[in-house]
């Protein structure tokens, strides 16, 4: 009876194996691949963990340390870092969540009305120091620093990142708007870096690929994934409330004030940033464009395919052979 059962166990191991066999294969990136796709095009994906030069805001107060993923509610991270920083100067200014424009000293007030340096100088005169201690990214030895990153759906950003960087600012590359363009320039450049060696790293001066970059380039996630608080956040208000009771909890453990957290937790539910495009009226047409157009989703698989799996996302939006 139990030579029996042996060999049933066996046969049913022997039939699992196979299975997984015929399904599923593991990349050197320890990640979970269908086999439904061929490997010449698991070959043309962009490879995760590239290199974005990771930007910080950290409240040496709270052992708290924001990274930014640009059109990825960074605003929200930048306009909570700097309300920890100060909270009395921030509300004195009138700021928003989602809006900071921070720049006290009147000598760089013209600043803010260039679109790249208004991103990058967000309250420069009450985090400069922190922001050149931490520029790269915090040290090793600050064990106590608590990193967090704030994600979304890689193909709703890279909509995102098309609207508001190629149409609205008339950005990316000489495309003059056309979707399949940017999708297309946006893959190339990406494998390009990628594909360098030694691996070149992209920084803000590269102003395309420094937003469409996959979200596994950003952060140092490379080397420090495992040491972030990771909230996926999409752009509907009732999309943000699971992530933002997460991220109270993340802002009560490292003993950030009731009042202070219930202040971003009830500005973060009731606003948009002036870079949001969830409401712009050509959302639609984009959006239906995003999910039919089969150019620019080819393009759009093989630049975040890794994304969905490496960050355990929502896999629905992708085509069928890629889930």
């Amino acid at each position: 009876m139990m030579y029996i059962l042996r060999i049933l166990i066996l046969i049913f191991a022997l039939a699992l194996f196979a299975f997984h066999l015929k399904y599923l294969t593991i990349e050197n990136e320890n990640l979970i691949i269908f086999k439904s796709i061929s490997a010449s095009e698991r070959a043309s994906f962009v490879q995760p963990f590239g290199r974005v030069r990771p930007v910080y805001y950290v409240t040496p107060k709270y052992n708290l340390a924001g990274c930014i993923i640009p059109k990825s509610m960074s605003q929200l991270v930048t306009a909570t870092m700097c309300y920890l920083y100060e909270p009395e100067a921030f509300l004195a200014g009138n700021q928003s969540m989602y809006d900071v424009h921070f720049l006290r000293d009147k000598r760089f007030e013209f600043l803010n009305s260039i679109p790249i340096f208004a991103y990058f100088l967000f309250c420069l005169d009450v985090t400069e120091t922190t922001r050149s201690k931490y520029s790269m990214r915090p040290k090793k030895k600050d064990i106590n620093i608590r990193r967090y990153a704030i994600i979304r759906d890689p193909f709703d950003r890279f909509l995102s990142f098309y609207l508001n960087k190629c149409i609205a600012e008339n950005h990316c590359w000489d495309c003059n708007g056309d979707m399949r363009c940017v999708a297309r320039r946006a893959y190339e450049n990406l494998r390009a870096f990628r594909k360098a060696k030694p691996m070149k790293r992209v920084t803000r001066h590269k102003y395309e690929e420094f937003h469409a970059a996959p979200l596994s380039w950003y952060c140092d996630f490379n080397s420090d994934l495992s040491a972030y608080d990771i909230f996926v956040m999409g752009p509907k208000k009732e999309e943000r409330v699971p992530a933002l009771k997460k991220f109270g909890d993340l802002l009560y453990r490292q003993n950030v004030p009731h009042d202070q957290i219930k202040y971003i937790m009830d500005h973060a539910l009731g606003g948009e940033s002036t870079h949001s495009t969830f409401d712009d009226p050509k959302r639609k047409e984009t959006e239906l464009q995003l999910k039919t157009d089969p150019v620019v989703r080819k393009y759009l698989h093989r630049i975040y395919y890794y994304d969905y799996h490496i960050f355990e996302l929502n896999r629905n939006v992708l085509d069928e052979e890629y889930r």
